[in-house]
């Protein structure tokens, strides 16, 4: 089955940013363990528990605390990154294009010039070499476009590139 052709990104990214706690499973789980040190320091909390054992609970519900910020700063870092080199490798796919379609208009002028004679057989092929290469970077482009929307679709838990079929 062939590849689809690309599109640009059709999102934001604040959009992407909104929901990003519930899709990311680092983000769940700090959250989620977050939760499970407040039950602890609520739990610790009352006459019939060592003060240290309280003051241990506390202590791990800031680090819980911090490991979620952490990892929320870090989860929209990577976003942002993500983001970026997804629009950056779609501008290589818009100029491969661009390039493309230059040596397809170089070779139709030289196959012209060839018919008439004033061009020569090696000037020719090399008009056809040049549209060959113009592909294979057009081809690379769009590889690492679909790369990047991967990366990007990691990043912020949700598919961006179509390819996924979910039931």
């Amino acid at each position: 089955m062939p590849l689809p052709e690309p599109q640009a990104l059709g999102t934001e990214l604040e959009a992407l940013r909104e929901g990003l706690e519930e899709r990311l499973p680092a983000l769940v789980q700090a959250r989620q363990n977050l939760a499970l040190a407040e039950l602890e320091v609520r739990l610790a909390d009352n006459d019939y528990t060592p003060r240290l054992t309280l003051e241990k609970a506390r202590a791990n519900l800031e680090s819980a605390r911090r490991a979620l910020a952490n990892a929320l700063a870090q989860a929209e870092a990577n976003l942002e990154s993500a983001y970026a080199q997804a629009q950056a490798a779609w501008g290589q796919v818009e100029l491969a294009r661009e390039n493309r379609k230059a040596a397809e208009r170089s070779l139709e002028n030289a196959q012209k010039a060839f018919a008439a004679g004033t061009l020569s057989q090696v000037q020719l092929l090399e008009a056809e070499v040049a549209l060959a290469e113009a592909d294979f970077a057009l081809l690379q482009a769009k590889n690492a476009y679909l790369r990047a929307l991967a990366a990007l679709g990691v990043a912020a838990g949700v598919d961006l590139t179509g390819l996924l079929e979910v039931e």
